[in-house]
């Protein structure tokens, strides 16, 4: 495999790979490896699709509802 030297690489940024990696439980490195093959479309690669599962999962608002919506949505579209 190859080496690859970053420079220049804004500190906000360096933070937040960071923090993602330690929340995916990976290495700087790893993080960043998955980060490039999720953007290349390495969704073969499970690593990559689960941190991006992750990811949209901790984007996403908190949706707090009754059973009894929960039955009308499930309901919503059948015939």
């Amino acid at each position: 495999m190859a080496t690859m030297t970053l420079r220049n690489v804004p500190d906000e940024l360096v933070e937040d790979l960071k923090k993602e990696a330690r929340d995916n439980r990976r290495s700087l490195n790893q993080e960043v490896i998955a980060r490039l093959l999720e953007r290349r479309g390495g969704a073969s690669n499970p690593d990559a699709l689960l941190a991006r599962i992750v990811h949209n999962r901790r984007q996403a608002p908190a949706i707090e509802t009754t059973p009894e919506e929960l039955k009308k949505w499930i309901g919503r579209g059948r015939l």
